[in-house]
C-alpha cells in the first residue's frame, strides 16, 4: 500500500527542541499568586496589549451574537465529532502482547502522556457530510 500525504509537516528548528517546561511552571505559578496584575503586566510585555484584559459580560454576549449561527453550530458539530472519536480511541485501546512466530512478538502499551492538544481547523468547512 502507497502512502499518500496530504500535507506534511515541517521539521522543528533546533531551538523548539528545548525544554521550556521550567519556564513555564514559573510562568504559572507566578500568575497563580499575582493574578490579574500578573496578566497585565505579561500582555504588555510579550504581546504589546494596552487595553483591558478582563472582558465584560456584556462584551461577551455582543460578541457571540456577531458570531454566525452557522459558525456556532459547525463548531458545535466539530466538538461533536472530535469528543465521540476520542471517547471511542479511549474505549478501545487495551495493552496488547502477540507472540506472532517464536521469539518475535509484537504490541502496545499505554504510556501517559504530560500534555495533547486537537487542532479544529478555522474558516470554512470544505467538506459539510450530511447531519
Amino acid at each position: 500500500m502507497t502512502l499518500t500525504y496530504l500535507k506534511r509537516g515541517q521539521a522543528p528548528a533546533p531551538a523548539a527542541a528545548v525544554d521550556l517546561s521550567g519556564s513555564v511552571a514559573a510562568l504559572l505559578a507566578e500568575l497563580e499568586t499575582g493574578r490579574e496584575a500578573v496578566a497585565l503586566r505579561l500582555s504588555h510585555e510579550l504581546d504589546r496589549w494596552q487595553g483591558d484584559i478582563l472582558v465584560s459580560d456584556h462584551a461577551i454576549a455582543e460578541a457571540c451574537a456577531r458570531v454566525p449561527q452557522r459558525l456556532k453550530d459547525d463548531i458545535a458539530y466539530a466538538q461533536e465529532n472530535i469528543a465521540r472519536f476520542a471517547q471511542a480511541q479511549r474505549d478501545s485501546i487495551r495493552e496488547t502482547e502477540v507472540e506472532l512466530r517464536p521469539g518475535l512478538t509484537a504490541g502496545q502499551r499505554l504510556i501517559p502522556v504530560n500534555a495533547a492538544g486537537c487542532y479544529v481547523p478555522g474558516g470554512a468547512i470544505a467538506i459539510s457530510p450530511a447531519r
